[in-house]
């Protein structure tokens, strides 16, 4: 999972220029809290992810995810966000 930080939201940093970890995860607690939700309500039930990382096996895996969560079968090829894979209708 991915979180994007909000320009209006920005990460709390110490004088060394590091983010605060626990403060930074306070200030994001509500997103983050939203963002597991949507995981849990959203997940493929019955997809083991894989056991290697070899690209065979991620592949494989990969092609699972997508065709779990696309309405069309697309190819190896298909660009995924030109057919609204980054769009939660």
């Amino acid at each position: 999972m991915i979180l994007v930080s909000r320009e209006e939201k920005p990460f709390v940093y110490s004088a060394k220029g590091d983010a605060r970890r626990k403060a930074v995860i306070a200030d994001y607690e509500a997103e983050i809290e939203e963002l597991y939700e949507t995981v849990e309500d959203t997940t493929i039930s019955g997809l083991n992810s894989p056991t290697t990382l070899l690209l065979e096996e991620s592949v494989v895996y990969v092609r699972a995810v997508v065709l779990g969560v696309m309405t069309t079968t697309l190819g190896d090829d298909d660009d995924l966000f030109a057919y609204g894979c980054d769009r939660f209708d």
